[in-house]
Order: structure tokens, then C-alpha cells, then sequence
């Protein structure tokens, strides 16, 4: 048989924002809530049409071990349609996308919403460190700079290329935002930064090391 053609055709989501600050208080139900329901209404689409779910999510919420389901049954969703979750580290909300594009390419739907969330400010540390490893990401990434001769000041660099263009994509990026309380923008980006800022942070995860939270 063969594969139906598959497109994404609309999206919405919540503003990034730093963990502990302006959204501290929404948990992850929450937050997807507020996207997904921004998507159907901004976008008009027949709840009705909706045959799937699938989200991804890293931490998850207390008493909520399928946040997918409660997603459906919040947002006014057929409860009647499938709906999983899915943890796979930061992979999480690519692999839901993949999940409902092999669905609708292989006939089993027709429409499906994918997505994920994450609410690092209810996050244990524990969470982002390897279990084999006992090592953050942080850390592995300090172990990959170095294997792969990534100097500090190539790492500004980058890093500087993404603060400008997060920050000149603003007015595109505004179109696909749902705002919630009152924050309709990322507020992560900073116009004002330089290498020279940049290079002037101290490592974040080894002193002798050269990865900064920029």
C-alpha cells in the first residue's frame, strides 16, 4: 500500500522563558493546555478532526503519568482518540512528530496533533544527569568539546549567531506564540549581547572547562 502524503499545517505554542521565573507557577498539563487549545481556535480547526495525540514531556507531573490523555480530556478533544506520551530526552517532541506522521502516512488517521513540553522549574537535577555516567548533559557536552577540539571561542560564536537571529525572528516567531500571563514573546534572546559578554562568563559545568550558559 502506498504512504499517504503527510503535512504539518498549523502550529501554536507557549513562550520560552527562563525556569523559576514568569510561568514558574504552570505545570506542564498547563502549559500544553494553553498551546493546544490555542492551535485549535487560532487556527479554527474541527476538534472533531482531531483522530490522535501523541506529546512528549521529560519531567513529568505528579499523578499524571500519560499527560497526553489529560491533554485530550482538557482541550475539549474526542476523548475517544488515542493519546501517548512520550520521554526521550530532548528528542521528545520530534519523536511524537514522527509518531502522528507515521500514523497519518500509513492511512491508521487522517489528523493528528504532536507536541511537547517541558517545566523545568518543578525539575529534580537529577533528571538531566546519566544514569551510567552519573554525568549532566552539561558535562558530556564539556567531554564532546573536547574530543572534538571545539575551542571556547567557537562556541561564543555560535552561540552569539543564535541570540541574533532569535532576536530578528521575533516578528515571525510572535505569529506561532500563545501568550500566558501576559508574556507573548521569548524572553530567553538578548539583543544587547556581544562575544565580549559572552567570553566574559565563567564555565557552567567545569572550571577548566569551556560550556557557559549563554
Amino acid at each position: 500500500m502506498s504512504e499517504q502524503r503527510v503535512a504539518i499545517v498549523a502550529c501554536a505554542r507557549t513562550p520560552l522563558v527562563k525556569a523559576g521565573k514568569a510561568l514558574a507557577s504552570l505545570g506542564p498539563l498547563s502549559l500544553a493546555k494553553r498551546a493546544v487549545t490555542g492551535l485549535l481556535e487560532r487556527h479554527r480547526v474541527d476538534p472533531a478532526s482531531v483522530e490522535a495525540m501523541a506529546f512528549g514531556v521529560v519531567v513529568p507531573e505528579e499523578g499524571r503519568p500519560n499527560l497526553a490523555r489529560e491533554i485530550v480530556l482538557e482541550s475539549g478533544l474526542p476523548s475517544g482518540i488515542e493519546a501517548q506520551t512520550v520521554s526521550s530526552y530532548c528528542i521528545s517532541g520530534l519523536r511524537s512528530t514522527t509518531i502522528i506522521a507515521d500514523a497519518i502516512a500509513r492511512g491508521r488517521v487522517s489528523c493528528g496533533i504532536a507536541g511537547g513540553v517541558e517545566w523545568l522549574s518543578g525539575a529534580d537535577p537529577a533528571t538531566f544527569r546519566e544514569p551510567t555516567t552519573g554525568l549532566s548533559m552539561g558535562e558530556h557536552m564539556e567531554i564532546t568539546s573536547r574530543e572534538w577540539r571545539i575551542p571556547r571561542e567557537r562556541q561564543d560564536e555560535v552561540a552569539l549567531a543564535s541570540h541574533r537571529n532569535a532576536v530578528a525572528a521575533r516578528e515571525r516567531l510572535a505569529r506561532e506564540i500563545v501568550p500566558v500571563e501576559g508574556v507573548d514573546h521569548d524572553t530567553g534572546p538578548r539583543s544587547e549581547t556581544s562575544l565580549e559578554k559572552l567570553a566574559a562568563l565563567p564555565p557552567a559545568f567545569d572550571p577548566a572547562g569551556t560550556r557557559m550558559r549563554s
